[in-house]
């Protein structure tokens, strides 16, 4: 996948179902300013998504891109 460690962790985490960002962050025992790199490192490299729901635009929602899913898997 080309990723670091923490950003496979990270990956790991979401297989399952997309997290919130600050949720990511405490599973992986990260700041708020790493969580922020390592999402944005995740997306350029097109592995994940943020999603803003609709009734809280401050919320970060990350989910897996499916080609990731699939390599994952």
């Amino acid at each position: 996948l080309g990723v670091g460690r923490t950003d496979l962790l990270a990956l790991n985490l979401l297989e399952n179902a997309p997290l919130a960002a600050g949720e990511i962050g405490e599973r992986l025992g990260l700041t708020s300013g790493s969580v922020t790199a390592l999402i944005d490192r995740l997306v350029r490299a097109g592995h994940v998504t943020r999603n803003h729901p609709t009734e809280d635009r401050r919320r970060v929602i990350v989910a897996l891109t499916p080609a990731s899913h699939a390599a994952l898997a």
